[in-house]
């Protein structure tokens, strides 16, 4: 699944991409730990995964159950 969405598998490359858009969401957006986000196109959980460690809920949706399941 991470292949055909980025390009690669690297586990690490995923979450420093992950935290590049975490700290644009906090900058511009702002990040509180009372938040609860809804992602439209999750896709696998990138952000997600790291978001959810800095608020109340984190919710992923996506059109592909694939990217869902995984």
């Amino acid at each position: 699944a991470k292949m055909f969405v980025a390009g690669y598998e690297d586990e690490a490359k995923f979450e420093l991409t992950a935290n590049h858009t975490l700290s644009i969401l906090e900058r511009y957006v702002g990040v509180k730990p009372t938040d609860v986000a809804l992602e439209i196109g999750c896709g696998v959980g990138r952000v997600g995964k790291v978001l959810s460690k800095r608020i109340t809920k984190w919710i992923g949706t996506d059109i592909s159950g694939n990217m869902l399941t995984y």
